[in-house]
């Protein structure tokens, strides 16, 4: 952990000695009474936790947020397939902490439906790898997650019909390199980039991203795992955009 995360209703509550963090800060920081770390709220400011003291299996600690902590919103958002559980935990993981906006999970024309159905989408069981994610990457933000059942909804959707700097990855029929796209520089305007699933898109799919804007775009002639594309196509996007 570089960095103790917690929700906004936990704060001034004692932790349990058994939850992960208490853990983390007692037997790998080795940290005791008077000591603090680094802590912040998820999705809200950071600061520094300080332990009042350790009794009755519980860790008891102060918060104090830093008077001044600029937050950036992150410029882009990942469109992508639903993947098999243990490729989405990874998704989810290196996306909350390379940073995008948000995380739009389609159920695309050539994966398979069980890949929607897992229990790993059920009760936000899907957030702690996000919180994971933010942790490493010594951060608050985690990304907005969005669940569509095709990629035609998700197109439709008011969340992305505003923005205008729109790539599709595609090894078939793309027309321009995604490093070669004129992304606006900085935070100030949010690029989309849409990954397919490990069959790729569908004829029609690629018809309906055209349509909706997107530039069907290449990163080479290496085939990736759609988690693997997710990060090189973000970390590409942020590097055109000067923030890398």
């Amino acid at each position: 952990m570089n960095i103790v995360l917690f929700e906004e209703n936990e704060i001034g509550k004692p932790l349990s000695l058994s939850d992960s963090r208490s853990r983390h800060i007692t037997s790998i920081l080795k940290f005791g009474i008077n000591d603090t770390f680094d802590a912040g709220i998820i999705n809200g400011k950071r600061g520094k936790g300080s332990i009042t003291d350790i009794k009755e299996n519980k860790l008891y600690y102060t918060f104090k947020p830093f008077d001044s902590d600029k937050k950036y919103s992150d410029p882009v958002i990942l469109v992508t397939a639903f993947a098999r559980p243990p490729e989405s935990k990874k998704i989810l993981k290196n996306t909350a902490t390379i940073g995008v906006k948000a995380i739009c999970f389609v159920k695309t024309e050539k994966s398979e439906k069980s890949y929607m159905e897992s229990s790993l989408w059920k009760n936000k069981k899907y957030r702690e790898y996000l919180v994971e994610g933010a942790v490493q990457a010594f951060e608050t933000d985690i990304p907005e997650i969005l669940f569509f059942k095709s990629l035609k909804e998700c197109l439709e959707d008011d969340f992305l019909k505003a923005y205008t700097e729109k790539a599709a990855l595609d090894n078939y029929e793309y027309t321009e390199k995604l490093s070669r796209m004129n992304f606006r520089k900085g935070y100030d305007r949010t690029a989309v980039i849409a990954v397919g699933g490990e069959r790729g898109w569908s004829s029609s799919e690629r018809n309906a991203l055209r349509s909706s804007g997107y530039t069907l775009c290449s990163m080479g002639k290496r085939v990736l795992k759609t988690e693997t594309a997710c990060i090189a196509g973000i970390t590409v996007i942020k590097t055109v955009k000067g923030i890398f």
